[in-house]
């Protein structure tokens, strides 16, 4: 659909709202956001995640991707969905809103609603 741009820019053009910043914050962490799409393709990027916990300072980085929504034809990807980020039995969802989502199993087992605000803020 926009071949060559990043998820983000995806998300900007498909919602029409505002590209967030790289990094989130919530009530209890920040976290940084970072992507790399390989030229000329979307629904193909590989994402990292480095969260810190603000209040006893621990912090994890995973890798992970992007997902992406297909379109009607179940196999065109159409539009950003959230970054997808496995760690253990745990999946931590990231969504251009600012939603955090940590998952075991299928359940949501943390959630919490931040803002987004540029790397240099």
């Amino acid at each position: 659909m926009f071949p060559g741009l990043p998820a983000f820019a995806v998300f900007l053009l498909s919602a029409g709202g505002q590209l967030p910043g790289s990094v989130l914050e919530t009530e209890h962490y920040v976290i940084e956001l970072s992507e790399t799409c390989p030229e000329f393709s979307v629904g193909d990027c590989t994402a990292s995640y480095l969260g810190k916990n603000k209040t006893t300072g621990a912090s994890i980085r995973l890798e992970g991707k992007s997902v992406m929504a297909l379109c009607k034809d179940n196999a065109t990807p159409c539009h950003f969905t959230c970054y997808q980020f496995p760690s253990g039995a745990y999946t931590y969802f990231v969504y251009p809103d600012g939603d955090l989502r940590v998952t075991k199993g299928g359940h949501v087992v943390a959630q919490e609603h931040g803002s987004w605000r540029g790397s240099g803020a």
